[in-house]
């Protein structure tokens, strides 16, 4: 794994936590960047080449994903739902638009 793919990879990081912090405080509850736990407490130089672990908790609740490490190297600018077509995205107006071009949908809405 190339630095340019690593950094691609940890700016994806940080964008999903930037989305979910977004989200759960929009709805109320208090999350920041401590609430996260990213590749099982492992040292993110060390990410591996396959699928990467994130876990999640707020309060008593926890959500845990394991996202492919190519999907965050891809999505290290912004991240799309894979769901909403690009035509509907359109339509759509983020409240953070200066980090999601075009207006691009967050993934948690």
């Amino acid at each position: 794994m190339s630095v340019a793919s690593l950094r691609e990879a940890l700016g994806a990081m940080q964008e999903i936590e930037r989305e979910i912090i977004d989200q759960v405080r929009g709805r109320g509850a208090q999350i920041d960047a401590k609430d996260f736990s990213w590749n099982r407490g492992q040292p993110l130089a060390k990410l591996p080449s396959g699928s990467v672990y994130m876990e999640v908790r707020v309060g008593s609740k926890q959500a845990i994903a394991n996202w492919e490490r190519t999907q965050l190297e891809d999505c290290w600018d912004r991240v799309d739902r894979p769901e909403v077509a690009p035509g509907d995205r359109a339509h759509r107006r983020d409240t953070r638009a200066s980090s999601h071009p075009e207006g691009q949908q967050s993934p948690l809405k």
